[in-house]
């Protein structure tokens, strides 16, 4: 057993990260592989996981701790990634993919981290391809042994360190910041989210137009929102528990030497009953900020072209979309085509063919020809042969 205080286990786990990243690297070049979006999350967390590990080699106290558990974190991040991948791999060839209709988080984070540096975290493979196997198991396997491996070092060391506890609990100053400034970052970034939120398109024209804003979608960044959300509700509770003392002594100030907290309880909550009314009714002036954020929204779908003929239209299926509103199949793949976007599931939707194609299910859908309605006044066939 290693001593608690050497920092060889992390130099390992270090070295072990980065050689895998470097790995998968060279293996995607050499080998002209297709890395998929579950691929490239798990060489990101090797690169990661890297750095992590060497501050916690060369670091002691808190820093160590945060710097460890966070290479456990990504270590643990990891192994549940590898291990989904190694289990769409074992299932039979065309029943399950990662890629189905709408992408998830990480999809979603791997596509913006694409875009930025498309050499190292560009996705174009498939996540249940056996690209690779070395003796006898996948890349997918291998990652999640070392994966296993680098989660079990971690917590060997933090594990060991939970003596230490006790010192912790004399002395929770470190910890009672540690959650303050928690407290503010989350705090921050809610705001962030919450005014982008407010100010964000419907889902439709959303959907329909790809809209991102700073490389997220509205999902990614009302995933962002929901996570800080509860992280400021932990953290919030922490900076209770860790203030509890201070807090009973000011409320038996104020209730012993002031009568006027009683009044400024019961104005708070006359305060919040009301806003709380005027929000399921709708009434001025809260309505007037449901009002700007439906004008905020309005904005973005000014022209016919931003706005989709119907609900989820670009996750439909070409034949089913061309039958929902009347147009002709073989025209529309042909416009399609012509214009150079390659349809090789003739059962896609638009919103695969745009992220393919880097355009948006909008865009598509004007180079597809409409029916053209007969002019006022006119009935029956254009067509000058018939009567």
């Amino acid at each position: 057993m290693f001593p608690t205080s050497n920092r060889w286990p992390w130099l390992h786990i270090a070295a072990g990260s980065a050689a895998l990243a470097l790995t998968s690297i060279l293996l995607t070049e050499w080998l002209a592989l297709q890395p998929c979006h579950l691929c490239i999350f798990q060489r990101l967390l090797f690169m990661l996981m890297a750095p992590l590990a060497l501050i916690a080699a060369f670091t002691s106290g808190w820093p160590r701790r945060v710097s460890g558990a966070l290479t456990a974190l990504a270590a643990a991040g990891g192994a549940a990634t590898a291990g989904f991948q190694t289990w769409l791999q074992a299932q039979p060839e065309g029943t399950v993919s990662c890629l189905g209709p709408d992408m998830g988080p990480i999809e979603h984070f791997v596509e913006w981290l694409g875009r930025l540096q498309p050499n190292l975290f560009m996705a174009t493979g498939f996540c249940e391809d056996l690209a690779l196997v070395i003796l006898g198991l996948s890349l997918a396997q291998w990652a999640l042994l070392a994966f296993l491996l680098a989660l079990g070092l971690s917590l060997w060391w933090l594990g060991d360190a939970t003596h230490r506890l006790g010192t912790l609990a004399k002395n929770p100053q470190p910890a009672r910041s540690f959650v303050a400034f928690l407290v503010t970052w989350s705090f921050l970034l809610l705001t962030i989210t919450g005014i982008v939120l407010y100010i964000v398109p419907s889902g439709q024209v959303a959907h329909w137009t790809l809209w991102s804003f700073a490389g997220l979608s509205k999902e990614g960044w009302a995933d962002v929102h929901i996570l800080f959300g509860a992280l400021f509700i932990v953290a919030g509770a922490l900076h209770l528990y860790y203030n509890w003392k201070p807090f009973k002594k000011y409320l038996a100030t104020r209730i012993s030497g002031h009568l006027t907290l009683k009044r400024e309880l019961v104005t708070s909550l006359i305060v919040t009953v009301l806003l709380t009314i005027g929000a399921l009714f709708a009434l001025p002036p809260v309505s007037w900020l449901f009002d700007l954020n439906d004008a905020a929204k309005s904005m973005w779908a000014r022209d016919a072209e931003q706005r989709p003929p119907y609900a989820r239209a670009e996750a439909t299926q070409l034949p089913v979309l061309a039958q929902r509103l009347g147009l002709d199949l073989e025209a529309m793949v042909a416009a399609l085509e012509q214009a150079g976007i390659r349809i090789n599931d003739p059962k896609t939707n638009l919103k695969t063919l745009a992220r393919v194609n880097e355009t948006t299910p909008a865009a598509l859908f004007a180079l597809i020809p409409k029916p053209h309605k007969p002019a006022r006044g006119k009935t029956g066939s254009e067509d000058p042969g018939t009567p």
